[in-house]
């Protein structure tokens, strides 16, 4: 009965420290999503680490044959990546800024009559609105234009490692032909084999990785344009809706007042 108890109790720890790894493991999964997705809303997730790099080499074969990007590539994705937090902080501050004089201004001069305070809101709202989109457009601007600096900086290198990979491969092309270089693969070794072969797989790793670069700005490009077209939309419709409330309230009050004077008419008259 005792070996039955300790049993029992190993089987049981051993369920509970299971248990204990998978929310863990559960715990792990649930913080990298909110990552990647704080990320992806500073448009930076392709950013992060070695990911460029890695993706530059994703689908280029020949390219992962040949050679590997520079260290330098590393350094400026990860600049990249600094530079769209902070410039995602500094957009969302404005925005949640806005938000905040919003709500100020509806907060204003409750004492004022219905028709008085709707002409203020109305007012209070253009005129933040105004301030708001000229501001964000700003910070949009800085944001869009420090990102394709960047990626420019990205392409220098790309540009530069190709030429330095054309230059070291059809120096060394004769030596791997003649076999006097040892510890090279079979398939850099098949490349080696054929001067345009290895030209055109050079080349057509260079334009990959440029295709890549040029993917990854037009994705940010287009993702940031949207946003600021969706939350101009809404700001506007928001307040459009809200004008338009007002104005059936204050109509609604109006025809209430009438039907009572006329009631009130009918009675005299009667």
């Amino acid at each position: 009965r005792e070996n039955a108890l300790k049993k029992m109790q190993t089987s049981l720890d051993a369920l509970v420290e299971s248990e204990i790894k998978i929310q863990q493991k559960e715990e792990e999964q649930r913080l990298m999503r909110e990552e990647y997705e704080k990320d992806k809303e500073a448009y930076v997730e392709s950013f992060k680490d070695d990911l460029l790099f890695t993706s530059l080499y994703a689908d280029d074969v020949e390219g992962r044959k040949l050679n590997e990007m520079p260290a330098k590539i590393l350094a400026l994705s990860n600049q990249i990546f600094n530079f769209g937090t902070v410039e995602h902080i500094k957009i969302k501050d404005e925005v949640d800024t806005f938000w905040q004089c919003v709500e100020d201004a509806k907060a204003e001069n409750k004492d004022l009559s219905t028709k008085a305070f709707n002409e203020f809101i109305e007012y209070k709202d253009k005129d933040v609105i105004k301030e708001f989109e000229h501001n964000l457009r700003d910070l949009v601007s800085a944001f869009t234009e420090g990102f394709q600096g960047l990626l420019a900086n990205c392409r220098d290198l790309e540009s530069q490692h190709h030429e330095k990979m054309m230059e070291v491969a059809l120096i060394n092309v004769e030596t791997v032909h003649k076999n006097e270089v040892e510890d090279v693969s079979e398939d850099l070794r098949n490349l080696f084999m054929d001067k345009d072969t290895l030209v055109n797989a050079v080349t057509t790793s260079h334009e990959a990785h440029l295709l890549k670069i040029d993917h990854e700005e037009d994705k940010m490009s287009q993702r940031i344009k949207m946003w600021v077209k969706n939350l101009l939309k809404r700001i506007h419709d928001e307040e459009e809706v809200q004008r338009n409330r007002d104005r059936i309230i204050e109509i609604t009050n109006m025809i209430d007042h009438l039907r009572e004077a006329i009631d009130n008419l009918e009675g005299t008259v009667g």
